[in-house]
């Protein structure tokens, strides 16, 4: 006779609070359609396509007065996106939706830290490029709860433009730039004296220099990390081939790098953004959760790393 239980179908969750979701709705105050993702369009062209009409939106508060009343987040959103339109910032739809959306599911669990330790948090927007992302986790929260790095080889002239417009709503925002290759970038002194806890961001940090973000996070014991992969050729070096080839290239990549921050004492987890902004929309999150001993050079996609993890089954 055959029992068959519920429990034996093993696929992954669905219709479930935790379930995974390729292509989630919106949370954000931009909505787009696949076809806008596929264009470069200005965040003011789009408003005006839309026939929306973009109001210059500021705050008056200081610092202390925002530590104590802080507006919502969706509230300060919706502002900061109505002000950058309306000044015509240089910044795509497609990028202002892909930031606020990666900020929007990852910055509770990125921010855990702040409620455990109650000190502030820096976050390093690593290959951060214009910086949006990494301005967001700093302009929805008060200067002494986040403060925000931004590490890339060239500070884009965008970079300055888009954080005074935003300062312009969000005075109390604490946002640098460091022009620096990420293989030479070291946590700054100062954080390092004071022991702050830290959080890294990526988004769409092209190919291995994803590994290398996540390089960094674990050299520094970084709390929590969130990363949205892109570029994937070459990087499942040394993943099964059954692997590669049942779930392709970019799960398999992703699934390595998983273990990777596993075995550095990780709690690890995926989620997405909408995919009509980026078909490239997995987001790979790494929570700390106890210090592990550091190991010797294992690389996320090296073949000894890969062989040590699925000879453990």
């Amino acid at each position: 006779m055959s029992h068959h239980h519920k429990s034996d179908n093993f696929r992954g969750k669905q219709n479930h609070p935790s379930s995974y979701d390729e292509s989630p709705a919106f949370w954000g105050p931009l909505k787009l359609t696949e076809r806008e993702h596929r264009s470069r369009v200005r965040l003011h062209r789009h408003y005006h396509d839309c026939g929306i009409e973009p109001i210059s939106c500021t705050i008056p508060l200081s610092n202390e007065s925002h530590a104590n009343n802080m507006p919502s987040t969706d509230t300060l959103l919706q502002k900061i996106v109505n002000h950058l339109a309306s000044r015509q910032a240089p910044v795509d739809v497609k990028e202002a939706a892909e930031s606020m959306e990666f900020f929007l599911r990852t910055r509770k669990r990125l921010l855990e830290s702040h409620k455990i330790t109650n000190k502030r948090v820096v976050v390093y927007d690593l290959c951060g490029g214009h910086g949006l992302s990494g301005m967001l986790f700093a302009a929805c929260a008060p200067s002494q709860v986040v403060k925000t790095v931004v590490v890339d080889p060239v500070e884009p002239p965008s970079f300055s433009i888009l954080r005074d417009f935003i300062l312009e709503v969000c005075p109390w925002m604490n946002v640098v730039f460091e022009t620096c290759q990420l293989e030479e970038f070291q946590v700054l002194p100062e954080e390092e004296k004071e022991s702050t806890p830290i959080c890294i961001i990526s988004t769409h940090a092209c190919g291995s220099l994803t590994d290398q973000v996540l390089q960094w996070g674990v050299q520094y014991e970084a709390s929590a990390m969130a990363v949205m992969p892109c570029c994937y050729t070459g990087t499942s070096t040394g993943v099964p081939f059954g692997i590669r080839r049942a779930l392709g290239v970019s799960w398999a990549a992703d699934i390595s790098r998983s273990f990777y921050l596993q075995q550095h004492g990780y709690h690890v987890d995926f989620c997405t953004i909408p995919s009509e902004i980026t078909p490239m929309n997995r987001v790979l999150l790494g929570i700390g959760r106890q210090k592990m001993p550091k190991q010797s050079h294992c690389k996320p996609c090296e073949d000894t790393c890969i062989t040590d993890l699925f000879s453990k089954g």
